[in-house]
């Protein structure tokens, strides 16, 4: 009897080991694809901002899941509005200070990126929560910029 409590308990401790290990590599993104891990941050209302855009992911720590993703592409002021509406998202000017957000991280290239050049008051801008993240949109002349950084 003894030998079997101890035989279980070693199955368990197996097992709880196991589950520790994957979930590790979870959280490393052994399981998911860049382009996965967008989209499930971006969640179903957000799907639309990364379609047809160029992107790079940030991955400060080559061990973990990126911690954010920075896009580019083609779109109309018309577009821009609507898929900030549809996210959720208000459109406003863009502001006279240019946040850091706009700062493309070490490590990541968008040869397209022009998004801390806009000038003040000529573009769009939206920013808020959509999905498992936060979302910064700013648009001008015919460009669509966009960061997700995952919502801590």
């Amino acid at each position: 009897m003894k030998a079997r409590a101890w035989g279980l308990a070693a199955l368990l401790a197996l097992l709880v080991g196991v589950g520790w290990l994957a979930k590790g590599m979870y959280d490393m993104g052994f399981f998911t694809s860049n382009r996965q891990e967008l989209q499930q941050l971006l969640g179903s209302a957000g799907q639309a901002i990364a379609d047809d855009a160029q992107w790079a992911a940030w991955t400060p720590d080559p061990n973990h899941k990126p911690r954010g993703f920075y896009l580019v592409r083609v779109l109309d002021e018309d577009g821009f509005r609507r898929l900030a509406s549809s996210t959720g998202l208000q459109v406003t000017l863009v502001p006279d200070l240019v946040e850091a957000v706009w700062s493309l991280p070490a490590g990541v290239d968008l040869a397209q990126w022009r998004a801390p050049a806009v000038p003040a008051g000529s573009g769009l801008q939206a920013l808020g929560a959509v999905g498992g993240s936060n979302v910064w949109l700013r648009w001008h002349e015919g460009m669509l910029y966009g960061v997700v950084l995952r919502a801590s």
